[in-house]
């Protein structure tokens, strides 16, 4: 992994992992199942279905619903959108197609806002689709999470 420089850090990338389940280390097996060095977002906000065995048999675990979890440190460049990886900060939430709950969202937000105060370069909040055509990741209106961000502030 290459060391990413805290002054180039000038992007947040919200992203999805379209699954209904996942936990650090199930994308971490995922991304390296793909032939990467790792879990390539450096935080991933859960939802209530950390496992498999959670999201099958239909029992949700309250307390992961919205967990900011650590992914790939920071201090490494990640690996979740091609070409804007050595400035920026990616993102992820557990689910798909815009099937968010509450927690992740307002977790979410919040994490934009610690991470704007923490590299004072972030001026963007930006969803994957916004960087690569073709994507539709997040699947969530970034004009209306950006400003959850902002009400926050």
């Amino acid at each position: 992994m290459r060391p990413l420089d805290p002054d180039n850090i000038d992007t947040i990338v919200i992203h999805i992992t379209v699954s209904d389940f996942g936990d650090v280390a199930t994308v971490n097996q995922w991304h390296k199942d793909r032939g990467w060095d790792g879990i390539g977002y450096h935080y991933l906000i859960l939802n209530c279905y950390p496992t498999r065995y959670r999201w099958e048999s239909k029992k949700p675990d309250p307390e992961a619903d919205g967990q900011i979890c650590a992914g790939r440190p920071v201090q490494y460049e990640g690996a979740h959108v091609k070409g804007h990886n050595r400035h920026s900060v990616g993102v992820a939430l557990i689910g798909r197609k815009g099937a968010f709950t509450a927690r992740q969202l307002y977790s979410a937000a919040k994490l934009c806002r610690e991470l704007k105060e923490r590299f004072p370069n972030i001026t963007k909040i930006v969803g994957h689709y916004e960087l690569f055509d073709g994507k539709t990741c997040p699947d969530l209106d970034m004009d209306w999470f950006r400003e959850l961000v902002i009400l926050g502030e």
